[in-house]
């Protein structure tokens, strides 16, 4: 059972939306050690919707683990005692809405030294019950054991959806 405590603060100014949260989670159980642990996460980050239909999201994230061993951090449960992540997110409607265009990347470490991903979607509406999905997802390896094992597997896809 995880206990959590957390809070955010959301502004707007305009076109901008800054905002950040902290979370406190405690009782996170792990397969190389006895006792629990408890981590804390900070966010910040902003989202710009001054550009017509588009939206810019970028997310700054910090996690600290608190009582880390060293051996958490291999096999089976790769958990470090300081992990930073960054994402961004940019989308734009084209067509009067009907098309949609969105590049997501993540990177994990200050300089995606642990890893990092980009996914690029376009969506069609076809008609108001039928919309195409198209894209590709590229990973990046690092000194992550996690992102090691994914970064040959880039791939490609395509969707299409009735809604009724």
């Amino acid at each position: 059972r995880l206990s959590m405590a957390g809070c955010s603060v959301n502004v707007a100014r305009g076109s901008w939306l800054f905002k950040t949260e902290v979370a406190f989670t405690d009782g996170y159980k792990f397969n190389t050690t006895e006792d629990k642990k408890s981590q804390i996460k900070g966010l910040a980050g902003f989202e710009y919707s001054g550009l017509k239909d588009t939206l810019i999201v970028l997310e700054l994230v910090q996690t600290h683990l608190f009582s880390h061993e060293d051996r958490m951090a291999s096999f089976p449960d790769y958990a470090k005692e300081n992990q930073f992540e960054a994402a961004l997110r940019v989308s734009r409607d084209l067509m009067r809405d009907r098309l949609e265009l969105v590049l997501l990347a993540l990177a994990r470490g200050d300089r995606a030294q642990e890893g990092a991903f980009e996914r690029f979607t376009a969506t069609y509406d076809i008609t108001d019950d039928l919309a195409l999905t198209a894209g590709c997802v590229f990973y990046q390896d690092g000194n992550s054991l996690v992102y090691d094992n994914i970064h040959d597997n880039n791939r490609v896809f395509m969707d299409l959806k009735y809604s009724f």
